[in-house]
């Protein structure tokens, strides 16, 4: 059975994320990075959640191996990608010309779902960079 460390090796490498990478977007020294890799230590929730942003998937997924892999853009992204190439393949066999309309709405689509993630990043970013207050 897989471990935290494991589920995010594996998800690290499909994403092509270096350990480097994944600090530096999580805000994070790499040292700590390696540590979760290593099994020595898990992420704080705010940094499992950034780390989740970046890889695609839901944090509890990548925390117990439970629920469901993919987060919610991913699966949009997915979905705009599966309803798209149907439309694709038909119409690169009926008509030549028609691949770009089909096109046109699959990049529509995922430049909305680029945005988002774009959005979702920023606030995580911001927060990363929200001041600690003393009580």
């Amino acid at each position: 059975m897989k471990i935290f460390s494991d589920r995010l090796s594996d998800e690290m490498k499909d994403a092509g994320l270096t350990q480097t990478a994944l600090a530096t977007r999580c805000g994070v020294a790499q040292s700590r990075v390696s540590a979760w890799l290593k099994g020595e230590s898990r992420p704080q929730p705010r940094t499992l959640e950034a780390i989740a942003n970046s890889l695609g998937v839901r944090a509890e997924w990548l925390l117990t191996g439970q629920g469901e892999r993919l987060n919610e853009e991913s699966e949009r992204i997915g979905e705009a990608v599966r309803r798209t190439l149907p439309i694709l393949s038909n119409d690169a066999a009926n008509e030549p010309d028609a691949p770009l309309s089909s096109l046109e709405q699959l990049a529509t689509e995922l430049r909305h779902a680029g945005e988002a993630l774009t959005r979702a990043a920023f606030l995580v970013e911001k927060l990363q960079q929200k001041p600690k207050t003393k009580k």
